[in-house]
């Protein structure tokens, strides 16, 4: 137990860490401007019903045939796009049980579409967004994490910085999407497969741990992007 409370105290947040977490605030801080100053689009409505119909009305039989096609790419930016939504009229529904009638958010027990919504439920943009802000967060955080191992920390911090201040990032950061998902898979992917080639040199208890990240990363990936999936594995492999 004190071998486990050891390792765990090894991470420190120092200054490098702590230069790391301002950028990856300032990431964040251009994301949220970024969604304050848009506008509700097709395309966010397309991700809103799909991802909703599938948390709110699944179906067995049809699989994951939505109301807007038959999703063949990836079904993990839709139910990650649609997941707040669900979570938020979940709630407001509820709340609205102590409300007044003329008060409620919610006027009607059927089925409202995000459309019809967009005026009571607030922060509609930002809860479409978040989950594919906090994943390029991630993506962040773990590139500053390789790179500092490599090249110490001024070439963690370039290239943190490259990353924080990309446009292309940042926009598909705002957009609901599979691509920074699929990154994100793709990068835990052959990381874990290479912490898999160390782990096999050693004690089989430090294996399995990377084990069960590697098959999680794996998900992750199939679950963005099909493509993603053969590309993590070759490159996995490739790496290992």
């Amino acid at each position: 137990m004190t071998h486990r409370f050891a390792r765990i105290r090894r991470f420190r947040f120092n200054l490098p860490q702590r230069i790391a977490a301002g950028l990856l605030a300032v990431f964040l801080v251009q994301g949220l401007w970024l969604t304050g100053h848009q506008t509700l689009t097709d395309r966010d409505y397309q991700y809103a019903r799909c991802g909703r119909e599938m948390w709110e009305r699944p179906s067995q039989l049809a699989g994951y045939f939505t109301s807007c096609g038959n999703i063949h790419d990836g079904i993990l930016a839709y139910r990650l796009a649609g997941l707040p939504l669900t979570l938020n009229l979940l709630a407001e529904r509820g709340l609205d049980r102590f409300r007044k009638p003329e008060d409620k958010v919610v006027q009607t027990d059927c089925e409202v579409s995000a459309w019809e919504l967009r005026h009571q439920l607030r922060y509609t943009l930002l809860l479409l967004r978040l989950p594919f802000l906090v994943a390029g967060c991630m993506l962040g955080a773990g590139l500053w994490w390789v790179t500092r191992r490599l090249y110490g920390n001024l070439g963690g911090y370039t290239a943190l910085g490259l990353y924080c201040f990309s446009p292309a990032v940042l926009r598909a950061c705002v957009t609901p999407n599979a691509e920074v998902l699929a990154a994100l898979g793709v990068y835990g992917g052959v990381y874990t497969c290479i912490g898999v080639a160390h782990a096999m040199q050693g004690p089989r208890r430090k294996g399995r741990p990377r084990i069960v990240l590697l098959m999680a990363a794996f998900g992750l990936a199939a679950a963005s992007h099909i493509a993603a999936l053969s590309l993590v594995a070759l490159l996995g492999l490739a790496a290992m």
